[in-house]
């Protein structure tokens, strides 16, 4: 009998450390999903990349002395790689275009294709603008409609979104996935950055330069001249001039002088630090070339056309026209050597 309960004590005693086992796994369950959920936010008007990138595609950004990209020898896929070349990391299979990075997260455009088979219409989301930690965790699709040209101030994604209803409009969400809503019906291109201020030039009724105050969406004209694609440096424009067949041009803001630095019509570029890298609109002699704010020290990168001129510290990154997922790279200083860009899988 005495051996009887205590049996009966200790499978009692058994099955209240097994329930007590069973509570705690799930209450940290639970912290832990909760912990995953919270959102962090910035606590300052960080931008997410430069605008000379964004109007390239956005396929690299740089940030904290990581490389963010769309990896050309992995369909495009998000990638990172330290400044120095090491460390390669996949965080997501997308096809990622408009990279954005803040301290937490990684926000893009996807731009899935069709992978072919009999049932690849039923993929959902093909085209969205997402969110991602850096290690590739909690993967969120923010917009579920296409989605472009976005750019990160602060708390807030500004972007052109597709609709059935309103076609492409410019809209800004919350980096949270809240406050989804339009700011114009007109596809504005915005994707220049400057702490919380957003510039953009007209679409329909003018070529001029406003700008958005973000802390409370008020707009101002800066000038009423022709801009395409402009990055704002300090009090300067630099811009393709639509008014002098598209060539780069320095438009000072305080005095209004412009200043003509290509003295050639050019089809794309970008800028980093006092360097202006140019692809050179020419049906005889097209080329990718660098030349310095004044106008100084032109020089040849490589002959050929090429697109998508992307710009980090160390390297600039540029495209073959004819197959855009082919890159190219060189030294963003110093002496040109370019070599093909191939950074591999990752294992």
């Amino acid at each position: 009998m005495l051996v009887q309960n205590i049996k009966t004590f200790i499978i009692k005693r058994l099955k209240i450390v097994f329930v007590v086992i069973i509570a705690l796994v799930v209450a940290i369950i639970i912290i832990v999903n909760r912990i995953n959920s919270v959102i962090h936010y910035n606590d300052s008007y960080v931008n997410g990349n430069t605008a000379g990138n964004l109007y390239n595609g956005g396929y690299f950004c740089e940030k904290d002395g990581i490389i963010y990209f769309a990896n050309p020898d992995d369909d495009m896929s998000l990638y990172s790689i330290t400044r120095a070349g090491t460390d390669l990391k996949k965080i997501t299979s997308d096809y990622v275009t408009y990279i954005n990075v803040d301290d937490n997260y990684i926000y893009y455009a996807r731009n899935n294709k069709l992978n072919g088979s009999s049932f690849s219409f039923l993929v959902v989301d093909r085209c969205a603008l997402c969110r991602v930690k850096k290690n590739g965790q909690q993967k969120t699709t923010l917009v579920h409609d296409p989605s472009m040209q976005v750019a990160l101030i602060g708390n807030y994604l500004y972007y052109i979104k597709y609709t059935d209803k309103y076609a492409s409009t410019f809209s800004r969400i919350k980096i949270d996935g809240s406050e989804d809503s339009m700011i114009m019906r007109e596809p504005v291109t915005a994707l220049v950055t400057d702490e919380r201020y957003l510039y953009y030039v007209g679409y329909e009724r003018d070529h001029a330069l406003y700008r958005i105050d973000t802390s409370d969406n008020s707009v101002i004209q800066v000038s009423s001249e022709n801009f395409y694609n402009p990055i704002i440096d300090g009090k300067c424009v630099y811009y393709l001039d639509p008014d002098n067949d598209f060539h780069v041009t320095c438009y000072n803001l305080n005095s209004g002088e412009k200043f003509d630095i290509s003295q050639e019509r050019v089809d794309c570029f970008n800028m980093y630090g006092n360097f202006i890298f140019y692809q050179r609109s020419s049906a005889e002699s097209p080329a990718l070339l660098r030349i310095r704010l004044d106008g100084s020290e032109l020089t040849k990168i490589s002959d050929g056309v090429f697109c998508n001129i992307n710009v980090t510290s160390q390297y600039v990154y540029f495209a073959s026209y004819e197959n855009p997922e082919t890159f190219f790279m060189t030294p963003t200083t110093g002496k040109v050597y370019v070599q093909l860009f191939n950074p591999g899988k990752a294992k």
